[in-house]
């Protein structure tokens, strides 16, 4: 019973020397680094089909965990207001599609000052499609969409500068890969 009058003297002790705010203790001591994570926004603007509204969602999930599955976009909102909120969020990539009466378009730009490449779409196939012409079609939001994907890059290093740029800033869009910490369970999706 003394020890505890003796421990509750310390801790009205500690009270005053802090002016009545308690002080909390560390409970860890060891500092985890934070990665640094390529996120992206990944939005369509103008007046835009169904087909590539449902084209908009299924690269949502491609780009999942690091992208913003529920992202809200507006008529009033222009490009700028993205840039802008992109620092803060750690953003460093946005992939914009739009469309013509002629094509639809991408645009992959690295924020904050590019490049911006431009690519027009001219076919494409939505996860809804593949999965009909599988036979045992896997559900979308499973638990290989926990880990990011896995980009290969494999023969497009070569050529121009364009090609360089191009597959430069396809690799910086994706996380790199750790090969001493990677575990063969996370890489279903490539």
């Amino acid at each position: 019973e003394r020890k505890r009058k003796e421990k509750g003297r310390e801790r009205e002790r500690e009270v005053v020397k802090t002016m009545g705010k308690r002080k909390k203790k560390r409970t860890h001591t060891e500092e985890e680094e934070v990665e640094k994570v390529p996120r992206c926004f990944v939005m369509k603007r103008g007046a835009v089909g169904k087909e590539v509204r449902k084209l908009v969602e299924d690269m949502r999930r491609v780009m999942y965990p690091n992208t913003a599955m529920n992202l809200k976009e507006s008529r009033r909102n222009n490009l700028r207001d993205f840039v802008h909120v992109a620092g803060p969020l750690g953003v460093t990539h946005m992939l914009a599609y739009s469309a013509t009466d002629w094509a639809t378009y991408l645009k992959v730009a690295r924020l904050p000052r590019g490049p911006t490449l431009t690519f027009a779409v001219r076919s494409f196939s939505l996860m809804q499609d593949v999965a009909e012409a599988q036979e045992r079609p896997r559900p979308p939001g499973g638990p290989e969409y926990k880990a990011p994907p896995l980009v290969i890059l494999s023969g497009m290093g070569g050529g121009d500068e364009r090609t360089r740029i191009m597959s430069a800033t396809f690799q910086s869009m994706f996380p790199t890969l750790n090969v001493t910490k990677v575990r063969l369970a996370d890489a279903q999706r490539c």
